[in-house]
């Protein structure tokens, strides 16, 4: 990895939103050759989203690195073979970390009873709505990690 991608990726960290850094711009590689730093993005619909979202924070971010380096947004090469989905659960997003409130204390409850009994809960799927800020990606997040805890080899995909 390039170093100086390593020191971007620090201090994006901490100014992109955790959800926007950890879907968007963690799962980037960087190459540095001949004043030329290449992000490559893991398929075409990340190099569009980065495009339209984030190209000028990440340029504004790795100019303060070196502001001498060119950059290049690609694709990085795939082999083809079949693809396994994936969905990044964020570390913090737990049940013990959730603040309960009035606003999602059922919800909390549903998506926990769910999580706990996945195979034979009358309520799953499960569907969550509502407000900015409630605490609806975290209780999505707290579920997949519940589930993973009880079983390892479940695949969870998250839908924001």
């Amino acid at each position: 990895m390039s170093k100086t991608w390593k020191k971007c990726l620090e201090t994006l960290k901490d100014t992109v939103p955790v959800g926007q850094f950890s879907v968007w711009i963690k799962p980037l590689k960087a190459q540095e050759e001949n004043g030329t730093l290449t992000i490559l993005a893991p398929n075409d619909s990340a190099v569009s989203y980065l495009k339209k979202n984030l190209k000028q924070k990440i340029k504004d971010v790795i100019v303060q690195h070196d502001k001498n380096l060119k950059i290049l947004i690609g694709v990085v090469g795939q082999p083809q073979t079949k693809k396994q989905h994936t969905t990044p659960l964020l570390d913090d997003y737990t049940f013990e970390n959730l603040v309960l409130g009035n606003a999602n204390q059922i919800a909390y409850g549903a998506i926990q009873q769910i999580a706990e009994n996945l195979k034979n809960s009358p309520y799953n799927p499960c569907i969550v709505y509502g407000g900015s800020g409630l605490g609806k990606t975290h209780l999505m997040q707290a579920a997949g990690h519940l589930v993973k805890e009880k079983d390892p080899k479940a695949k969870i995909i998250y839908m924001p």
